[in-house]
């Protein structure tokens, strides 16, 4: 029995080496998949071209969707240009042919 457990301890350890040996590397994994903050500063990506980052500025909470499913057409243009594409109101009275007044008002009727 003895021999049989020694030999079991044997190539547990040999195992756990050549793994370590085969995946030795400076930086965890965790670091790796935390936004590529590893490695030299000139290597590291744009937030906005790491995958995650991407998908999810790019997607909108089913609520808010629902949100802004439920306002007229006029409230909801002024809710996605002034709050999701961050225009200001200056802009998205150009963008929509209005004064500003009205783009404050109607951004105060959305979002009550």
């Amino acid at each position: 029995m003895r021999a049989w457990l020694i030999s079991i301890l044997t190539h547990s350890f040999i195992n756990a080496y050549r793994r370590s040996k085969r995946w030795d590397a400076a930086i965890d994994v965790e670091t790796l998949t935390s936004g590529g903050e590893a490695g030299p500063v000139s290597m590291h990506a744009p937030s906005n071209e790491v995958p995650g980052n991407s998908l999810i500025e790019n997607t909108l909470d089913e609520t808010l969707e629902e949100a802004l499913d439920g306002l007229s057409s006029r409230l909801r243009e002024c809710v996605i240009l002034v709050d999701i594409e961050g225009l200001d109101y200056a802009d998205a009275a150009l963008a929509l042919n209005i004064p500003i007044g009205t783009v404050r008002s109607r951004l105060f009727r959305a979002r009550i």
